[in-house]
């Protein structure tokens, strides 16, 4: 799971993405999946390096792939896992990628 770090006080992006990492920490995939789905939304409209919201976006659907997943929802869970392998080749996103096509055995 990704979270953003920052040194001053965090904004509606950052807080909507480290609240999704949290709730899947947690368990509640559910509202993990619904925050994850705002911080989606909030990237579409972001200002800054495309490259960044890209791989914002990107880290963004892995965390709810992984919450999608842990909740049974394989379909979607493998559908923002592979979107988010596209728009970053990060080794995060691909790592969980990798697990989750491991534990559904495909």
């Amino acid at each position: 799971l990704m979270v953003i770090e920052t040194a001053t006080a965090p904004q509606p992006l950052e807080q909507s993405f480290n609240s999704c990492a949290l709730n899947v920490k947690s368990k509640n995939y559910a509202q993990a999946e619904e925050i994850c789905t705002k911080a989606i939304a909030l990237l579409k409209d972001a200002d800054g390096p495309k490259f960044k919201v890209r791989q914002l976006t990107s880290f963004a659907l892995s965390n709810r792939g992984v919450a999608r997943l842990k909740a049974h929802n394989d379909t979607a869970a493998l559908a923002d896992l592979y979107e988010a392998s596209k728009l970053s080749n990060s080794t995060m996103v691909s790592h969980n990628l990798t697990r989750a096509k491991e534990e559904l055995s495909l």
